[in-house]
């Protein structure tokens, strides 16, 4: 098992798998590339088909009441030839005559201009007369007795009396080839074909015209209307071209015709082989591409391999340092915890006058022994603290701080140092000012930040703090005018154990946690650190702390490199 799966590790052998696989990607994307193409074209005839079949039901209805206001006009005795043509006026350009006809066929009025054709042969009147009719009846295509190179199409509706008999029969005579323009007009592309028919299959309608396509008839039209009805679209040969095509069929709703869209199967295939053709490209140009990838990558496999392995090793070693140096950081943290608390316990002591009591000046140096012990153990619980935000366990409890007051009293640990090393040390922050932070992390941040300002300030120079609102939150700074940090080192002084490599810095010495810690700290509060060495000398670190709630845009800042 081992050599085959070091063989299937090999890029390879990977590449040609991975190239099989797109193989097979392929072909199963052209099956369904083929099965879309050819349901989009079945929802596209269905479509078309649709619009169609509600187009001819609005159109006829509206000939059908038509024909029931010329009936019921000439019922009433209101009608003559200039109200039938204004209402023939009103449906132009389908509508090419309308007429009115009695019991015996002959035209009583109508719309046209000298003597009235002979329409008692024609079968929108001999509809009626065989049968009694209810409804409007749909007749064949013919010519016309007025323009003999004009198909027409007969709309008629029977009249009768109260007591049953034929009274009249009002005729509505269309131009098809007007009808046929008008459908043309729902036509999408050009390879759609549209057709109307009667539902008998005498053909009304056919777009675009093939042959004498008008007046012939389809048989097979019932059956495609069953087949698809209507969901579905059919595949089949049409009997007026005799092409392949997809067809869909609608019955026309409360009217005896059904309207029909087909496309070309030809057309889909293309369209499909088409597709398949960028495809193919694509398949293959990503195999190629697989293929020389692999290749470049299989000849330097096992300097890879040998990489991967150094690399682990390294990576292992870096881990069991930083366990150690963690083990190292912990164990030296417990064994100063005992020391501290003897310091701290006997200093309260004499505090509290056990051993006798203390004089004013001696009380106040047991109480700067007591507040030094106690922010030296929160220093190396700040220790622990920076091991639990490396694993991610530390979480700072926020509150609103006065900032003033909390840097105050920081700055009382370096008064005696400052006072004997002649260093001015200054409290610029706003009285006002509050900053969201936990207190202990705060004073550490501040108290390691004060340390190594005072640390590399010579005597008689100068430090201020200050604290303002920026844009991106309330931003603490610390200015010294120390030697600075060489430009080299500042992106490395914020990594645990790195000091800035100069003399000043050899001669105070330091442990190297001072600044991680900050940076560890401020992060976990969600904010910043930076530090900057200005032109002409000194060091300037700026904290950010950002706003827990919306406020408005603050004035401009004051920490810039």
């Amino acid at each position: 098992m081992k050599p085959v799966a070091r063989m299937l590790r090999r890029p390879l052998v990977l590449g040609a798998l991975l190239s099989l696989f797109v193989l097979l990607l392929a072909v199963l994307s052209a099956m369904i590339l083929r099965q879309s193409t050819f349901e989009a074209g079945s929802e596209r005839v269905k479509g078309l088909s649709a619009t169609c079949a509600a187009y001819a039901g609005r159109s006829f209805a509206a000939l059908d009441v038509l024909l029931r206001i010329v009936g019921n006009l000439d019922g009433a005795k209101k009608l003559d030839s200039q109200t039938l043509e204004k209402l023939r006026v009103m449906h132009e350009p389908v509508v090419q005559e309308l007429a009115v006809l009695d019991p015996q066929g002959v035209i009583q009025v109508w719309t046209g201009e000298g003597e009235p054709p002979v329409v008692d042969d024609r079968d929108y009147f001999q509809a009626h007369m065989r049968s009694h009719l209810v409804g409007m009846y749909v007749g064949e295509p013919a010519f016309s007795r007025i323009d003999p190179e004009k198909m027409i199409l007969g709309l008629s509706r029977a009249f009768r009396d109260d007591a049953g008999n034929l009274a009249a029969i009002a005729v509505v005579i269309l131009d098809l080839d007007v009808l046929a323009r008008e459908f043309e007009k729902l036509i999408w592309l050009s390879e759609d074909t549209v057709l109307l028919t009667r539902d008998d299959g005498t053909v009304l309608v056919r777009i675009p015209t093939v042959g004498e396509a008008v007046g012939s008839t389809i048989d097979e039209l019932k059956e495609f209307v069953t087949l698809g009805a209507p969901e579905n679209a059919v595949i089949a040969l049409s009997p007026l071209d005799g092409s392949l095509r997809l067809i869909a069929s609608r019955m026309v709703r409360a009217y005896p015709l059904i309207a029909s869209s087909s496309l070309e199967v030809s057309r889909i295939v293309s369209e499909w082989l088409d597709s398949l053709r960028i495809l193919i490209v694509l398949s293959l140009a990503v195999i190629v591409l697989v293929m020389g990838i692999s290749y470049k990558w299989d000849v330097s496999f096992r300097a890879r391999e040998i990489a991967i392995r150094e690399a682990q090793t390294a990576r292992a070693m870096a881990e069991q340092a930083n366990r150690a140096k963690s083990h190292f950081l912990a164990t030296m943290s417990h064994e100063l915890r005992t020391p501290l608390n003897a310091v701290i316990g006997f200093s309260e002591l004499l505090r509290f006058g056990v051993a006798g009591p203390l004089n004013p000046r001696q009380e106040e140096y047991a109480g700067d022994i007591l507040n030094a012990g106690q922010h030296l153990l929160g220093l190396i619980n700040d220790i622990l603290d920076f091991e639990k935000i490396e694993s991610g366990h530390y979480r700072p409890h926020v509150a609103s701080l006065p900032i003033r007051p909390e840097i105050d009293e920081v700055l009382r640990f370096f008064e005696a140092e400052c006072r004997n090393r002649n260093l001015e040390l200054v409290n610029q922050a706003s009285a006002v000012l509050h900053v969201s932070a936990d207190r202990r992390a705060l004073r550490q941040m501040l108290l390691n930040l004060l340390s190594n300002a005072v640390r590399h300030t010579p005597s008689g120079g100068r430090m201020v703090v200050g604290a303002s609102a920026e844009k991106d939150g309330i931003v603490v700074r610390i200015a010294d005018s120390g030697p600075g940090i060489p430009l080299t080192m500042l992106g490395k002084v914020l990594e645990p154990f790195n000091q800035a490599d100069n003399a000043m810095t050899r001669d105070v010495g330091g442990s190297g946690l001072g600044l991680p810690i900050v940076k560890a700290l401020i992060t976990a509060h969600g904010g910043t650190i930076h530090i900057s060495c200005p032109p002409g000398g000194g060091t300037v670190a700026c904290l950010t702390f950002p706003y827990k709630e919306p406020r408005a845009e603050p004035g401009a800042g004051a920490c810039a490199d």
